[in-house]
């Protein structure tokens, strides 16, 4: 898993303690240039440029290396306020500093010839086929030229699905324009999580639904995804030496219909169902796992069954025994 931003400079440490390491998941993240992350959703995290820390993105991501991947920053009109594309320079300073990419938020309220613009090789534009404004349409039905030049210079294009930033009709086109992502991603948070996309088999079935072929959507969701974040000689490849991390799939046919985040359906004739997972050389199968949750689930309510008649004391000496 690559987390597309959550934590800043100055909450990472909390997310690699709490969250990274104890995870059986190997997690990895981009570290937004906003030193308080993705963490308060009410307010525009760049809204204030005081927010904004380069050097300390930087030094954090040099630091933490095995966990860092890279810079985030998100360009829509509630995100920067009045401030435009500055909040991009301060993420693609930090990714000077660092030698890092920038994953860039497309959203509606800044030009996106102007995000384009000030993009590098290997940065990544994430949710390519939204279409709140401000998308690689434009005004039109043709991919606009900044994105084919942007593409030229080395820009990649992430799908990253989400509450808000996946329709069909945009992705549709673009692949008719001969516009293919780069990258599929989930673009996974609280509340896109099952309401809009359930998993990353799901939206690499929607994109199968769309007429991408399967070896393209393999691509997508493998070696381009690891190499976007500099981790091709370890991740997304069969290579004899690397780490046993392994998805097994069964593409299944049938009728199934998809929806994008606006609700418009899409009949496709497949779905990529999970087999099994190989993480580190463990093999875990997704009936195993449900049943570990469970039992991780009817545990925890016995033991909270239990200390709800311990006084404190007790609960003390439950805690020293671990």
């Amino acid at each position: 898993i690559v987390d597309a931003g959550s934590p800043g400079w100055a909450n990472f440490l909390a997310f690699k303690e709490f969250i990274a390491e104890p995870a059986l998941t190997q997690m990895l993240t981009f570290v937004h240039v906003s030193g308080i992350g993705l963490t308060y959703g009410p307010a525009g995290e760049m809204a204030d440029l005081r927010y904004a820390a380069p050097e300390q993105t930087a030094y954090v991501i040099e630091e933490w290396s095995e966990v860092c991947v890279g810079v985030k920053v998100r360009q829509g009109a509630f995100q920067v306020g009045d401030n435009g594309v500055e909040p991009l320079k301060l993420a693609v300073k930090a990714g000077e500093l660092s030698g890092a990419p920038v994953m860039v938020h497309l959203g509606a309220g800044v030009p996106l010839p102007d995000v384009l613009a000030q993009m590098r090789a290997g940065d990544i534009a994430t949710h390519c086929y939204q279409g709140h404004g401000d998308h690689i349409l434009g005004d039109g039905t043709e991919v606009i030229d900044e994105v084919w030049q942007a593409r030229e210079r080395g820009v990649l294009f992430d799908l990253g699905h989400g509450g808000g930033s996946f329709k069909f009709d945009i992705a549709r086109r673009a692949l008719a324009n001969g516009f293919v992502s780069d990258v599929i991603s989930t673009d996974i948070h609280s509340s896109s999580f099952e309401r809009t996309v359930q998993s990353l088999p799901d939206a690499a079935s929607k994109l199968l639904s769309l007429g991408v072929d399967l070896r393209d959507v393999v691509r997508q969701t493998t070696a381009t995804a690891a190499a976007a974040i500099h981790r091709e000689d370890e991740l997304g490849t069969l290579r004899v030496g690397t780490v046993a991390d392994l998805a097994a799939f069964e593409v299944v046919e049938g009728d199934y219909e998809f929806r994008d985040v606006h609700g418009e359906p899409n009949k496709g004739t497949a779905v990529i169902s999970p087999v099994l997972t190989v993480r580190a050389g463990r093999v875990y199968r997704p009936e195993e796992l449900r049943d570990e949750v469970e039992r991780e689930a009817l545990h925890s309510a016995q033991l909270i069954r239990a200390l709800g008649s311990c006084d404190v004391e007790t609960i003390k000496k439950l805690k020293n025994l671990g």
